[in-house]
């Protein structure tokens, strides 16, 4: 059985498979990283109990959060979303020191930046709206949450008619994903690139240790130190960097035939990994 890498640069996604004999044929096997869940999706459709009055909501401007430690994104959402404008791609907005945790995942790269607010609602490519994660968690975001508000209030990609609009929120939850640095430390971390570092390492300790050192204890033992460091590195970055989970929270507003907007409850969608 032989494993293998493939990039994607169109999407700087990073694709991982096995290719294996079967019978004399050779099987593709694509790997899923970081595979997310979500627990929806919401439900426009959905009973409207709620008299919102004669209008339908105004339209807002996006609002965000604020940022998290590494300068990502906390929260983005828009009241009233009614057929909504394009707001701007990734571009390259990356997290603070995001270079240096690829240079200890050996320059893999499977991770997308997650818009919070998505862009065909109007959200903008900016930290304060953007947060790492994986496809997965990026398609069940899609699915639970972004799609049938898009669906439902329109938006970039298609108008919907003059009587829906939508309230919609995500926040986004840091406690610690240690699926995403397990899967960096397993599968792309590889100390031994780091050779050169061990041996000026080595060769301090040698020249003020104990003459009686044997060189290739003290090579173990820093390749152990600096291996441990940078797990360290890693876990630390993830957690101030990835989200665990999305919150995503969504109001559903319909005009009847009567002239009369309604309203659903607030909904509520958890995207996570699993």
């Amino acid at each position: 059985m032989k494993a293998s890498a493939a990039s994607d640069p169109g999407t700087s996604k990073a694709i991982a498979h096995v290719v294996q004999a079967s019978g004399g044929k050779m099987t593709v096997i694509q790997r899923v990283v970081a595979p997310a869940q979500h627990n929806g999706p919401f439900n426009p459709n959905a009973a409207k109990p709620n008299n919102e009055g004669d209008d339908l909501p105004d339209m807002e401007n996006p609002a965000y959060g604020g940022t998290h430690t590494n300068n990502t994104g906390l929260s983005g959402g828009r009241d009233g979303i009614h057929n909504a404008a394009y707001g701007s791609g990734v571009g390259n907005t990356r997290p603070d020191d995001w270079a240096e945790l690829l240079r200890l995942s050996n320059n893999n790269n499977p991770w997308r930046q997650l818009h919070l607010l998505n862009d065909n609602l109007g959200g903008r490519g900016l930290h304060t709206n953007l947060v790492p994660g994986s496809a997965s968690f990026n398609g069940q975001h899609l699915g639970g949450a972004e799609t049938p508000v898009k669906n439902w209030a329109g938006s970039a990609e298609g108008d919907v008619d003059e009587d829906r609009a939508a309230d919609y929120e995500v926040t986004a939850n840091y406690n610690n994903p240690d699926i995403i640095s397990n899967y960096i430390i397993e599968n792309f971390h590889d100390v031994d690139n780091f050779a050169g570092t061990i041996e000026e390492r080595t060769d301090e300790e040698m020249e003020e240790g104990d003459p009686e050192l044997v060189r290739e204890d003290v090579y173990d033992q820093q390749r152990d130190a600096l291996k441990d460091e940078h797990e360290d590195w890693i876990s630390d970055y993830v957690s101030d960097t990835f989200a665990s989970s999305f919150t995503c929270t969504a109001k559903f507003y319909e005009r009847d035939d009567d002239g009369d907007v309604y309203s659903t409850n607030q909904q509520n969608v958890t995207v996570s990994y699993q």
